[in-house]
């Protein structure tokens, strides 16, 4: 994973990466590993013209938390996607300078590449004591195995998407309501950004070349070169022969992103240009942060609101105006009640 990151000439993800390991108790004191990558979508891609980049510039997007009985030892990582070999990274980034079109100007930095160690992850390693790997919320009900993992080899890496921790109890009005009312109080929200002008995610055929040169070896392909819809570009190179889109680590996760974003941008200009757009608008401007607030706090405690009065009428008429265009977003908490509303209607 992490020589990957270090042959991108465009670096869009950030990651957090959680190790488990355990010493057991026979005499052969075998080891049972697992990784897990959770990836968080960059809003700003950086750009890089000297690869590789600087080690700390990796360790401003890679964290590694590492839990267990006892601290890491090297030959834990070994067994980990988190070493870097200098050999791999120099030969492959002299290739793509001579043959990819989207590194014809990347100059390979000798000094970047020599502040890696090869024995040793690129960052700082945390390590929290912990007796067992298994994540209670993860668990299925036939789940019966001590610890996950394996005893030799390399260990099973996985990746997921960060929604938040506190989410998965709530409802998804009660989420809309949350959320509207945080920004109401002036809430802060964290932005990563690395470039003034970052990559544009429409109309950019070398974007995903320049993100993954590994799946785009010589620079052409890019989704947006062929008289196809980008999603359906998407489908065709998940659909690969050989399966290099599907099994990458970070590509289904960045494409399907993006064509959120997408979606959720042509919702949003479809909104404005409609008859109602005025009326959604005042409702916005005029609406009561106090009431909100009340029936935020009211379905944060497992109440279920329902509305009395004008004021809170429209409260829920902003929500609903939010999911004109939740709507439109796949994966969003809006299509999913639309598909359970489907399925009821089929039973």
């Amino acid at each position: 994973m992490l020589e990957f990151m270090l042959k991108t000439a465009l670096l869009s993800v950030l990651c957090v990466e959680k190790l488990w390991s355990k010493v057991s108790l026979n005499i052969c004191r075998g080891k049972k590993m697992k990784a897990n990558a959770m990836a968080f979508e960059a809003p700003t891609p950086k750009v890089y013209d000297i690869l590789p980049p600087p080690r700390d510039d990796i360790d401003e997007v890679l964290a590694v938390l590492f839990t267990g009985p006892s601290k890491p030892s090297a030959d834990d990582f070994t067994r980990t996607p988190l070493l870097v070999r200098k050999s791999v990274v120099k030969e492959a980034l002299t290739w793509l300078i001579l043959n990819h079109r989207d590194y014809s100007d990347v100059k390979l930095s000798e000094e970047h590449l020599s502040q890696y160690d090869e024995t040793t992850p690129p960052c700082s390693i945390i390590w929290r004591e912990a007796d067992s790997n298994k994540t209670i919320e993860s668990m299925s009900v036939d789940d019966n195995n001590p610890e996950d993992g394996t005893e030799s080899g390399q260990c099973p890496f996985t990746v997921h998407g960060i929604l938040g921790d506190n989410l998965p109890g709530y409802t998804k009005d009660e989420i809309k309501g949350i959320a509207t009312s945080y920004f109401n109080q002036g809430g802060k929200v964290l932005a990563v950004g690395h470039k003034q002008e970052g990559e544009s995610i429409w109309k950019n055929p070398s974007l995903y070349p320049k993100m993954f040169p590994w799946l785009f070896p010589y620079g052409y392909g890019g989704v947006g070169t062929c008289d196809i819809s980008d999603s359906a570009h998407k489908k065709y190179l998940l659909m690969y022969y050989d399966k290099r889109f599907q099994t990458d680590e970070n590509f289904p996760i960045v494409a399907f992103s993006h064509e959120q974003v997408k979606a959720a941008t042509s919702a949003g200009w479809l909104l404005a240009d409609k008859q109602s757009f005025n009326a959604v608008a005042n409702r916005l401007v005029s609406l009561n942060t106090s009431v909100l607030q009340d029936i935020a706090e009211r379905m944060a405690g497992g109440e279920k609101v329902v509305p009395q009065g004008d004021l809170e009428v429209e409260c829920f008429k902003v929500l609903n105006d939010i999911d004109r265009v939740a709507g439109k977003v796949n994966g969003s908490a809006t299509t999913k009640k639309f598909m359970r509303h489907e399925i009821e209607i089929n039973m």
